[in-house]
């Protein structure tokens, strides 16, 4: 899948090809039809004549009312003009079954099988080797299986059909179309490259009323969107295009990984059941244990996830019906099950034999976020609820006596569902996504303002520019509890946290930290922590320096030290690298001192002629990883409890000038 992000060209656009109504239309970017679910997925490749009528200047299919029989119908009678490169003819159309001279109309007309190929044929579109699921019905690639995708295609006018088809071997190039009802239609037809989209253009047939096309960052999954988290970042399960996307998610001990179609896995230390087999087996320290030997998960009956997250010794899943379920760990109620027994470490606990966590009456979860012993939702309604230990403030909830004893929400009957009660965090903005550090948390509004709360002992990890814990005292919260001050005209796209420190991505694309900084991990070239004293935040607080004319596009935070994915792929890491969790060869710290950043900071090397979509980290540990351009996923830092993945224990990888570039594995994940 090929992730569209924001700072490419014509990103303005990304709601443009959002799919409106029913109905869907998929021609031909070179007379391809191409799958809903996935950028690089497509079906058959039928139905090219040999002079198509009415080419545009991109060579996409040009539009014209649709005929009551629909395109690809029996008879082949739909009117949908033809492409330039030899696509579809306007008065033949592409049949069924590849656009032969019997179904889409003569061969000089509708094209030839000879040109067009039959539907599933090595040389038409590909072959059906990929899975049993051809010819199935389906609403998005999920419900495909192997290797085959999900077609959309108009059937009799108004209806929408589709079915899984193989996915063929062409370019990455797809077709976005939106139609608007039976009298009329817009149809944009858009070439999907690594660069984003190279090209969009759109011819209109009458009109368009009472239509509207899918909003990705809504919350609200419609047509065309596998999920819908309420952000429009990638890097977190759900792509800024709201598509389900692989991730992994290292712990301080243990990784969980998720695939495109929702399956996950864990390995490394598994004491407490976090890996969630029903047992307490260590996985990933010997050879053979990766793979498809390492089981996913059973999240319950029908039920996949849609973004995975990591606490200390537990992981939380989002489903794809809204739920959450948590196993691991459970001593401060993390699990929100009401009482403090682990769950995953013993048989018959997952599954369907564990139950979602009661958010309220008629109330889901669009994002989940995992401090270290605790958990935070924003809910369908935008606002936040939070579980697990608060001897911080961490679940925001305003004890009235800033004294009393550390109260926990999640381990005693009664604690969940509506009694759970809401984070007090103002009553006039909705909440979008949530960010937990180890005990402090974040919320990122709707108009890219930030609030946190939480710790926030002589570091400022806050950045309210005092050493206040904000949480445990009423007073102190809902609209008194201040906005982190950014910059004067700036609001944040993006927000991460870590143990101690806090970064984001503003509107200008420029990337700010605060908190501790200890081992440069602010990569600020300097030690000194910002945001835990007046007058440094906001103007005072300079953003980090990436190298010449580079801005972020996805940033990482571990336990002292911080990532980010640059705008030309490439990735970059600084901070505390004592056990190699930088990338670079070495053992020694970067971001602390001057001239550590900017074009004196390297790259990490994960291969020849490899780049980077998207960079994950341990909040509390030192284990990094990255997705490559090949949708593979690389590990590289501590491995005492084989939280990499590589089938040993103890043998990290980062710290020595060998371990990176080619010389590092790519995970198995057997996916």
């Amino acid at each position: 899948m090929i992730k569209v992000r924001r700072s490419f060209p014509l990103a303005s656009m990304t709601h443009s090809v959002r799919w409106a109504g029913l109905a869907l239309v998929l021609a031909a970017c070179t007379g391809q039809r191409y799958s809903l679910g996935h950028g690089d997925g497509g079906a058959t490749q039928g139905g090219n004549g040999n002079g198509g009528a009415d080419s545009n200047a991109l060579g996409g299919s040009s539009v014209g009312p649709f005929g009551a029989s629909g395109e690809d119908s029996v008879s082949g009678a739909a009117t949908v003009g033809g492409n330039g490169a030899g696509g579809v003819s306007a008065n033949g159309g592409s049949s069924a079954s590849g656009g032969s001279p019997a179904n889409g109309g003569s061969a000089p007309n509708g094209g030839s099988s000879a040109n067009g190929g039959n539907s599933g044929s090595s040389v038409g579109g590909g072959s059906s080797v990929g899975g049993g699921s051809v010819g199935a019905s389906c609403a998005t690639d999920l419900d495909c299986t192997g290797e085959d995708v999900c077609v959309f295609k108009i059937a009799d006018g108004c209806a929408a059909q589709a079915t899984c088809e193989a996915r063929p071997s062409g370019p990455a190039c797809k077709t976005i179309a939106e139609y608007c009802g039976c009298s009329g239609s817009t149809v944009s037809v858009a070439c999907d490259e690594p660069a984003g989209f190279a090209a969009l253009a759109v011819k209109a047939a009458g009109a368009c009323a009472n239509s509207r096309a899918p909003v990705c960052g809504n919350g609200i999954v419609e047509p065309g969107e596998q999920c819908d988290d309420g952000a429009l970042t990638a890097g977190d399960g759900c792509s800024a295009t709201c598509q389900s996307e692989a991730l992994v998610v290292p712990a301080s001990d243990f990784v969980c990984a998720m695939s495109s179609k929702g399956e996950v896995k864990c390995w490394g230390r598994n004491d407490q059941g976090q890996l969630g087999q029903g047992d307490t087996a260590t996985r990933g320290g010997n050879p053979g244990e990766m793979g498809a030997s390492l089981k996913p998960l059973d999240l319950g009956t029908g039920r996949r996830a849609t973004s995975v997250v990591t606490g200390d010794s537990f992981a939380c899943a989002l489903l794809d019906n809204h739920s959450v379920k948590c196993w691991g760990k459970n001593n401060y109620g993390q699990l929100g099950q009401g009482d403090t027994r682990n769950r995953g470490d013993q048989p018959n606990e997952m599954g369907d034999a564990l139950p979602a966590i009661n958010l309220g009456t008629g109330r889901t979860a669009l994002s989940i976020a995992a401090e270290s012993v605790d958990v935070c939702a924003v809910l369908d309604d935008h606002t936040v609820k939070c579980w697990g230990w608060d001897g911080g403030g961490e679940l925001c909830v305003g004890e009235q006596d800033p004294f009393q004893d550390a109260q926990c929400r999640g381990d005693q009957p009664g604690e969940m569902g509506d009694n759970l009660q809401r984070a007090l965090i103002g009553t006039t903005k909705s909440a979008v996504m949530v960010a937990a550090g180890s005990f402090h948390a974040c919320v990122l509004f709707s108009d890219g303002t930030v609030k946190c709360w939480g710790t926030n002992q002589s570091l400022g990890q806050l950045g309210l520019g005092d050493q206040v814990e904000r949480g445990d005292y009423a007073p102190n919260l809902g609209d008194n509890l201040p906005t982190v001050s950014v910059g004067t005209g700036r609001s944040v796209k993006s927000i991460t946290a870590g143990v101690y420190h806090t970064c984001v991505i503003l509107d200008d694309d420029s990337l700010k930290c605060w908190g501790a900084n200890v081992n440069g991990e602010l990569g600020l070239g300097d030690t000194a922590p910002r945001g835990g004293n007046p007058g440094e935040m906001g103007d005072a607080l300079n953003a980090v320096n990436l190298g010449t004319g580079r801005h972020a596009t996805g940033v990482a935070l571990g336990n002292s030290y911080t990532c980010a994915v640059l705008d030309n792929a490439s990735l970059k890491c600084w901070g505390d690298n004592a056990l190699g969790s930088l990338g670079l060869g070495d053992t020694s710290d970067r971001g602390g001192n001057p001239n550590d950043m900017g074009d004196n900071l390297p790259v990490v090397n994960l291969g020849t002629g490899r780049s980077v979509l998207a960079v994950t980290a341990s909040k509390s540990g030192f284990v990094s990883s990255a997705e490559l351009d090949t949708r593979d996923w690389k590990c590289w830092g501590d491995n005492e409890y084989a939280q990499l993945g590589l089938g040993v224990v103890n043998l990290g990888r980062g710290s020595s000038a060998t371990d990176m570039g080619d010389n590092l594995p790519v995970l198995d994940l057997g996916f």
